[in-house]
């Protein structure tokens, strides 16, 4: 049986969503992380050096309705 959102693939109990601060959300592995762990119902901060609003992270975030603050 796979592991559902906000689950531990290992028990299949619930786990509380956590927190994380990501930087170099912008591209790359960064973005790929933050986008990860937000799909996943986790928080994230996400830290960019020139934050755009037609970036790729804020249209995920938009159409995905993600809990991510762009920093």
């Amino acid at each position: 049986m796979a592991a559902t959102d906000a689950t531990n693939a290992e028990t299949e109990t619930p786990r509380a969503p956590a927190t994380w601060l990501v930087t170099g959300c912008s591209s790359g592995i960064g973005l790929a992380t933050a986008l990860g762990l937000a799909r996943r119902g986790d928080t994230v901060v996400a830290g960019v050096r020139r934050p755009d609003p037609t970036g790729e992270l804020a249209e995920a975030v938009a159409r995905e309705q993600l809990d991510v603050t762009v920093v």
